[in-house]
This record gives structure tokens, sequence and C-alpha cells, in this order.
């Protein structure tokens, strides 16, 4: 997998703290990008769990275009994961693996987390990528 630094929402970014929906690390400015995301040879949003959850309920993370880099001027959600619960964010998890949408960007691309209850430590990582991880482990014996 190849990851490009400009093209990261996020790298270790602290998300913990009361039940809410914020702006994670920074939002893409998508005037120096093609405006045709999600055709052609396809982008990939991966977001991965660098530091366990702790506290709290769940979390849902959301990818999100918005006409200023705030994510709050008209947020369009394009895509979201499903709640990921507290004992299942730990380090490593990979919450997004996913093709960006086809759909009508607005200028900024950016990847807000929802929150449920209080949480108290977490981390994630989340960046475009035109090569996904793919490697899974099997279990012994399913050749």
């Amino acid at each position: 997998m190849i990851m490009d630094k400009l093209t990261a929402f996020a790298l270790k970014q602290n998300f913990f703290g009361t039940a809410a929906t914020a702006k994670i690390g920074d939002a893409l400015d998508l005037t120096a990008f093609p405006t045709d995301m999600g055709e052609g040879y396809p982008m990939y949003l991966v977001v991965l769990v660098t530091t366990a959850m702790a506290g709290g309920t769940a979390m849902t993370v959301n990818l999100v275009t918005a006409a200023n880099a705030a994510l709050d001027s008209g947020p369009v959600t394009l895509l979201s994961s499903a709640a990921v619960a507290q004992a299942a964010a730990t380090a490593g998890t990979q919450v997004l693996v996913v093709a960006l949408p086809k759909a009508s960007y607005k200028r900024y691309l950016g990847v807000t987390v929802t929150r449920t209850g209080t949480s108290t430590a977490g981390a994630i990582s989340a960046f475009l990528t035109q090569d996904p991880p793919s490697w899974r482990a099997y279990p012994e014996g399913l050749n």
C-alpha cells in the first residue's frame, strides 16, 4: 500500500471526547485535484484505528464533502462506516477500506467521527490511496 502525505486527512489523530460529531484532521481542497473523483482508476478511503478506543460506546466514521474546510457549510455525507463498538476499536482495526463514490463533490473533502458516549482514548489514521491494504490472515488449513 502506498500512502501520500498530501492525501492524508489524519495520521494518528485523537478522536476521543464527549458524544458528538467532529471533524478529524485536515480537509482536502479539491481544487488541487481532478473533479472526477470516483471515476477511472479508483481512489480508496482507508481508515485505521491506531490507538485503541477507551470509554464510550461506539464510533462511526463519515466521509463528508462541504463548501468550507471546517466541513460545516452545506455538508454532504458521502458514506459512513458501520458503528464500531468500543471493544472492537482496537489498534490495527480497519474501520473503512472503500472506493470513493461517484458523487457531486463540493470544494472540500474530509472525515468526521461520530462518537457515542464519552471516550477517553483513541486515535485514527484516514487517507486516500490507489492501493488499499488487502492482505488478510486466514486460519491454517484452508488450502
